[in-house]
């Protein structure tokens, strides 16, 4: 069983300049989102996509001085690059996760992918109903669905933006969304770990040199516990936050 991680990058989609490359504690954002999920158990390559736009000639750059796989496809049809990563790579299972979230969960991928292959749905993920905090999320499909979609969908936002066609057909497949256990601290939603603004780079900032330092792979669960000890930070970028409670 193949399973092909795709990191969706664009520094088009962020008010920062550069985004993907943005210096988090010394680190670039792009390869903190890589190293993390180099930690899953069941990825079995990582590919970081991105557009053939001048703005994104950095991360095929950066990505080849890291030695990381790249895709460059049009910026209008996305989910196109998708498929054909998928194709290229032979892959039976996609993970799709967002580059401009720094703190992956290994241990949450895993989960994932093992509902969408052992209970044997065709797509997996866990923020259909907002509960994760908002950053800590991935989605897993099965390359047929992938393939499917790709065949279907012809409005264009829906070629723009993969997960858009698979939410609005929801019923057309078997699907689950991953709810975090009501007893523990994972349920959260209120919490915003993304990098889009001068403030989420404050916060993952303060996380990372508080935290690393202590355990480099330190969970989603440690840094909750770590930003409850802290709560005037986890108030630094919610003007920012895009989820209504």
């Amino acid at each position: 069983m193949k399973r092909v991680a795709i990191i969706d990058a664009q520094n088009a989609n962020s008010p920062l300049k550069e985004q993907l490359l943005t210096p988090l504690s010394g680190v670039p954002l792009l390869k903190r989102i890589v190293d993390r999920l180099s930690k899953s158990n069941c990825v079995s390559e990582i590919v970081v996509a991105t557009t053939t736009q001048a703005i994104d000639d950095s991360i095929e750059a950066f990505c080849k001085a890291e030695k990381l796989n790249v895709y460059r496809g049009a910026k209008e049809d996305i989910l196109a690059n998708y498929y054909q990563i998928a194709t290229n790579y032979q892959a039976d299972t996609i993970l799709c996760l967002e580059g401009q979230y720094p703190f992956v969960d290994a241990e949450l991928l895993d989960m994932i992918v093992g509902v969408l292959e052992w209970v044997g749905h065709s797509f997996v993920s866990n923020d259909m109903i907002q509960m994760f905090p908002e950053g800590i999320t991935a989605k897993a499909l099965k390359y047929e669905l992938l393939e499917w979609c790709h065949k279907n969908a012809q409005d264009t936002r829906d070629r723009e933006e993969p997960m858009r066609y698979i939410w609005n057909n929801l019923d057309a497949f078997p699907n689950y969304d991953l709810h975090p256990i009501e007893d523990t601290k994972m349920n959260r939603p209120e919490l915003r770990l993304t990098i889009e603004y001068q403030q989420d780079i404050q916060l993952a900032e303060f996380i990372y040199d508080n935290l690393e330092t202590k355990n480099p792979d330190f969970t989603t669960r440690e840094l909750i516990e770590f930003l409850d000890e802290h709560p005037d930070m986890q108030l630094i970028n919610q003007n920012y936050y895009e989820y209504n409670i």
